[in-house]
């Protein structure tokens, strides 16, 4: 016969690849959840301050991408950029200052 005594072939029983009956305990359609109400913390009209930006001329792309991102920034003036260049002046600082700014 040429089998050994210890080859001997085994069944395996597979578990069954069909999906379970749908049960009405299981699924909730959409419209019928409730939401928790939303916290008043979580409000943002009064909480958080804005934070304003001033820029260096050179930095133009740079604020083009924070407005894009809805940030508060802006730019520093060729003219204010030329004084601040020709002569050292403080402008761009005083600038900063008067209107609250952050100066990057």
């Amino acid at each position: 016969n040429g089998e050994s005594s210890g080859d001997k072939s085994k069944s395996i029983s597979l578990p069954s690849l069909q999906p379970p009956p749908p049960s009405s305990s299981t699924f909730i359609p959409s419209t019928e959840l409730e939401y928790p109400a939303k916290s008043k913390q979580l409000s943002t009209s009064t909480s958080i301050p804005s934070i304003k930006y001033l820029l260096d001329f050179t930095l133009n792309k740079f604020t083009r991408w924070l407005r894009i991102l809805g940030l508060d920034a802006v730019l520093e003036t060729e003219e204010e950029e030329k004084l601040r260049t020709g002569d050292g002046s403080t402008i761009i600082f005083d600038r900063s200052r008067n209107e609250k700014r952050i100066l990057i």
